[in-house]
């Protein structure tokens, strides 16, 4: 399934029983998505599925529509298979997201596609068959579930060292909104201090 700046993928078998709840969570998933939270990166458990977003500063109503429109009838109508993800790519991480639920025994799929979106990459990139170890971006409990996580703290960053004489859009490429998202609430640096610039390392 394909739309404009956006895209879908699922493969395996269909399980139907989960449908329902499925469908249940992606509709609270999206009203977090399209609250005033909208710095977002969590990964959640639920129904025997993980879930992950990554939406950088861009989430406002038109994605979020995009993503229900493309993603209910697959869940409502054929449930969900070994995994399924959506994005919108630019290269940037500040106008990147994407979306991905995934069985449980998938969820290394789900850290590397936070990761590879956090970098501004597309996870068309990486492959199914490919080893991707077993790196958390974030753990969240069921009753945590639908809490957005905005720290550096989850997940092994890409990071520089500050240097006092550049300004910080200078050394990282990226504005002051997305560092706070990955460096814990917090943009202000002395020397040497590292700086989270990504969430980790994606496979190459």
């Amino acid at each position: 399934m394909m739309t404009h700046e956006g895209f879908a993928y699922w493969d395996g078998d269909l399980p139907t029983d989960l449908a329902d709840d499925l469908f249940t969570a992606l509709v609270a998933i999206f009203e977090v998505a399209s609250g005033s939270e909208i710095n977002q990166i969590y990964k959640l458990s639920d129904s025997g599925y993980v879930f992950g977003v990554f939406s950088g500063i861009q989430v406002d109503s038109s994605i979020t529509n995009m993503l229900t429109i493309l993603s209910t009838p697959i869940v409502d109508e054929n449930g969900i298979n070994n995994y399924f993800y959506l994005e919108s790519h630019t290269g940037d991480p500040k106008t990147t997201y994407g979306f991905i639920v995934a069985k449980e025994e998938y969820e290394a799929y789900v850290d590397e596609a936070v990761k590879t979106w956090s970098m501004g990459k597309s996870y068309d990139f990486y492959t199914s068959t490919q080893s991707i170890g077993n790196v958390n971006v974030c753990q969240r409990l069921a009753e945590e579930a639908y809490d957005p996580v905005n720290s550096a703290e989850f997940g092994e960053c890409i990071s520089i060292f500050y240097d006092s004489s550049k300004t910080i859009e200078e050394q990282t490429g990226l504005t002051d909104d997305l560092l706070y998202v990955y460096n814990n609430v917090t943009v202000s640096f002395n020397d040497g201090d590292k700086v989270c610039m990504s969430i980790g390392t994606a496979s190459e």
